[in-house]
């Protein structure tokens, strides 16, 4: 919560996923990416953590993230929350998760029934997806290794041994006219999550008729923006103000460059 509230009344919150393959990674993650947003005054932020991959497979992990928007919701009033302006922001790994939450909102079947919050809503009003990979059904991290790839342990198998899971798991196969709005942010040099990942996600969700907005960062790697950073969370900015506070407010989405 800001320390000094700059607008009155129940305030949007940003609830944040991190990133690291599924496999690693912790809810403290998320300090540096939404303070900014904290300390404008305007937004609370959450930070949801999630059962990694080594602890359960898929659909652990969205189960944990809906269950996390379905408590912002019931503890609302308790933090000064707005629950009718819930913003889900992840990057990588939260990425996908986010981009999942906000494409099944209200699709009952992903739900889960996991928590005690199960009579709130896990919809969110917009989502901001960084790099965050979208066909887990062909999706590759880096070169083989020997290893099993972080989407065959988020699975429980490879992809081909595992054909629900993965179709469950592939937020592209949930586009609607339903989703909520959308900003993606992606570099073209992501060595981890290929570019093309957010241009069909783009794509999609267009011809879906979605509200979307592609920040594309020439020559970025994976969430290694360099001088394009600052810009980057302008408009990170900028699209929040624009869904939560004034819709004429202009997000640029023209190429930045690293």
């Amino acid at each position: 919560m800001p320390k000094r509230p700059s607008v009155r009344g129940p305030l949007p919150v940003v609830a944040y996923v991190h990133g690291g393959a599924w496999m690693v990674g912790s809810k403290v993650m998320a300090r540096s990416q939404v303070m900014k947003l904290v300390d404008s005054g305007r937004y609370a932020a959450v930070s949801i953590g999630y059962r990694l991959s080594w602890q359960d497979p898929w659909p652990a992990q969205i189960d944990d993230v809906k269950a996390a928007i379905r408590w912002i919701r019931a503890h609302a009033r308790e933090y000064g929350f707005d629950p009718n302006r819930i913003c889900a922001m992840g990057a990588s790994a939260g990425g996908h998760l986010v981009a999942k939450l906000g494409l099944t909102n209200g699709v009952a079947a992903a739900e889960g029934r996991l928590g005690p919050d199960l009579g709130q809503s896990s919809s969110v009003q917009c989502v901001i997806d960084e790099f965050g990979p979208i066909d887990l059904q062909h999706f590759e991290v880096g070169p083989p290794t020997g290893q099993p790839s972080p989407v065959e342990l988020l699975l429980g198998g490879k992809p081909a041994d595992k054909p629900e899971a993965a179709r469950s798991a592939s937020p592209i196969l949930n586009v609607s006219a339903k989703a909520p709005p959308f900003l993606i942010v992606h570099g073209t040099k992501d060595p981890l999550v290929n570019y093309q990942e957010s241009v069909r996600l783009d794509a999609t969700l267009r011809q879906a008729g979605v509200p979307v907005l592609f920040q594309t960062v020439e020559g970025g790697g994976h969430g290694d923006f360099g001088a394009a950073s600052p810009a980057v969370e302008e408009r990170i900015r900028l699209f929040l103000e624009r869904t939560f506070y004034d819709p004429k407010t202009s997000v640029p989405t023209d190429t930045l460059t690293k």
